[in-house]
């Protein structure tokens, strides 16, 4: 064997190595966001309607104290446990159809199934909450000066409602929140005395770094909150002649709370599961709660200048609403005003009222004015796609009942701990978990697999489906081309 034929087969061999790890690498990132993928909700039936549920939240986690021999011995939280068994801890939210928490239950009506054997857990916390950031979008348009059925003007019975609603959150330990105004305003001449300005309100062309930004997030207990609120509910200060951006405002509360880079929203994750530090930190639960008596106004299609055309429905729903960058994000919406049934009995239309049958003022053609229409159906998709809940109120008493519905639907979840015996490492399993509620049994399955690590290992099938592309991809781009680049240097020697 000559000298060069020598060196280009070491070359072939080092370089097919390097192919193979770097194939490797980009081999398991896919395979591994591909088996990350999540589930959809149990809370929605076939008909789209909301229904009592049991929902696994995130994964099973592993507690990593149990682990050590003395541990089981003495640690009571270990008792029982053999030298093959692991101790998992798993988090889990139960909901009422009308999405109140179901927060009564008792250990002996769950159940947790792992690869169909039944397992008895243990409820460890109940009604835990995890730190809470929540956005809250209050309608800021002209109509809002109107009265509701109870003759109270509609801005001052939501933000009395938004006030009871903080005021109930503090009983939550750690919760920071947002109260965003939103509204387009056509010209700063529209306000009265109350400066707000388009870096102020969701407006057409919003700066919105300028007005969803961390520092306008605050405890509910913050004074400078109270203030505000005290501000924003004074009629005095509403915008005249503005046009409600709806989608707007979803639209940006759904990118700054999907933000992936923000630490507040998406803390990073320690990788050793073991430290304090690894123990201590909670992903936040998000939600956006929005309040509004009308309808979109604004075209969020921009091709399509008529605001009554499904287009701008149809665009929101494919670019936010069933996009995963933002499927942990839950949306309730609440209605103020008419239901449109309640619109059709009031001007003898034939059919429930929708945007086809308004106008500015009320014509024979579109009797219903359009300050007047509120679009139910529009809030109720919006909230049911992303697990949350719609609901409809004509006066504030009621509106003030929603809220605390709400309030009900973002805190508490029940913690559970179960045993697993000889767990097979880096193999899918099957966790399903159940729930007796009012004689009906509630449940939700995840698929998962038992790693070594902090991250996942992949099961046997997808590991050999791995190797198989490694082994095909190191050929095609390590050693065909080394081997004809061999090939030419010993024709050259």
């Amino acid at each position: 064997m000559t000298k060069s034929t020598f060196t280009a087969l070491s070359t072939t061999i080092a370089s097919s190595i390097h192919s193979l790890s770097l194939a490797l690498i980009l081999s398991s990132t896919v395979s591994y966001s591909a088996h990350a993928e999540g589930e959809e909700s149990v809370c929605v039936d076939a008909n789209g309607q909301r229904q009592a549920c049991i929902q696994i939240v995130g994964k099973p986690k592993r507690l990593t104290q149990c682990q050590e021999e003395e541990a089981r011995k003495n640690a009571p939280e270990c008792q029982g446990m053999s030298a093959n068994s692991e101790r998992y801890e798993l988090s889990i939210r139960a909901t009422q159809a009308d999405g109140q928490i179901i927060n009564n239950l008792e250990q002996s009506n769950l159940a947790i199934k792992i690869n169909g054997k039944s397992i008895k857990p243990s409820i460890t916390t109940a009604n835990v909450t995890a730190p809470l950031r929540v956005v809250v979008l209050l309608d800021y348009s002209g109509s809002m000066e109107a009265l509701d059925a109870k003759d109270n003007r509609k801005l001052v019975g939501a933000v009395n409602g938004i006030k009871s609603f903080i005021q109930k959150l503090q009983k939550n330990p750690d919760v920071k929140l947002a109260v965003m105004p939103f509204a387009a305003v056509p010209n700063k001449k529209a306000c009265r005395s109350f400066p707000i300005t388009d870096k102020m309100l969701f407006a057409e062309n919003p700066k919105n770094q300028e007005l969803l930004n961390l520092n306008n997030f605050y405890a509910p207990n913050a004074a400078v909150l109270s203030t505000y609120l005290e501000t924003l509910g004074n009629v005095d200060n509403l915008c005249l002649d503005t046009s409600t951006n709806l989608y707007d405002a979803l639209a940006l509360s759904l990118e700054f709370l999907g933000d992936r880079t923000n630490k507040e929203f998406y803390p990073p994750i320690p990788q050793d599961p073991k430290s304090s530090q690894g123990a201590e930190i909670q992903q936040p639960n998000l939600f956006i709660v929005m309040l509004s008596d009308g309808f979109n106004t604004v075209p969020f299609e921009k091709s399509q200048p008529d605001v009554c055309s499904s287009a701008h429905r149809d665009k929101f729903t494919k670019e936010y609403l069933k996009n995963p960058k933002y499927s942990g994000i839950k949306i309730f919406t609440l209605g103020y005003g008419k239901t449109p049934n309640q619109l059709q009995a009031q001007y003898r239309l034939t059919e429930p009222a929708a945007c086809k049958h308004t106008s500015d003022k009320g014509t024979s053609k579109n009797p219903v004015p359009a300050r007047e229409f509120l679009d139910e159906n529009t809030l109720k998709a919006i909230a049911t796609a992303t697990g949350g809940f719609s609901d409809m109120s004509g006066d504030a008493e009621k509106l003030a009942e929603i809220f605390t519905k709400i309030r009900n639907a973002i805190g508490g979840e029940y913690k559970l701990t179960y045993t697993l015996d000889k767990a097979e490492r880096a193999e899918a399993y099957e966790i399903s978990v159940s729930a007796l509620f009012e004689g009906k049994t509630l449940t939700d399955t995840k698929k998962d697999t038992i790693g070594t690590f902090a991250f996942e290992i992949l099961p046997l099938g997808d590991r050999l489906k791995l190797w198989g592309n490694v082994l095909l991809l190191a050929g095609i781009f390590g050693g065909i081309p080394f081997y004809f680049w061999a090939k030419s240097l010993r024709k050259k020697g």
